[in-house]
């Protein structure tokens, strides 16, 4: 009997369908499970089966990824977040919200790049400190 091995769930947060099509595609080719929700209300819904990482879109149609990180890590503590954009200026405006990102990916993605991200956050351990001010 052929146990049942689970592909890791990434939740897409994207609404460029172009581009959500395309990163659906080689996500799922590298071995990943892709939930895709084009907007923050789609992405606020329950999954059969928590994401274990979460890659958010900075400009969405109604919110931010920003905002919509808050209220992921609020649900699922422990979830590991990258924030896309096309804009990374923006972040200044809102510096605390750089907290919830394990890393931030500017637009337009270098594939590479992304999958060593989505790599590294799966292998890392959710209660490591992030902070600078944490003691070595």
């Amino acid at each position: 009997m052929v146990a049942d091995r689970r592909l890791p769930i990434i939740l897409l947060v994207e609404d460029d369908q172009r581009l959500a099509q395309v990163l659906c595609r080689v996500l799922t080719k590298s071995g990943y499970e892709v939930e895709w929700a084009v907007d923050a209300a789609a992405a606020a819904c329950d999954f059969e089966r928590p994401p274990e990482v979460a890659l958010l879109d900075l400009h969405l149609p109604d919110g931010d990824g920003v905002d919509l990180a808050g209220m992921l890590r609020t649900r699922y503590p422990d979830l590991p977040m990258i924030l896309m954009t096309g804009c990374p200026f923006r972040l200044r405006d809102r510096p605390e919200g750089v907290k919830y990102f394990r890393q931030v990916l500017q637009k337009p993605l270098e594939l590479p790049h992304l999958r060593e991200a989505i790599s590294a956050a799966l292998k890392e351990d959710p209660h490591a400190c992030h902070d600078a001010a944490c003691p070595r």
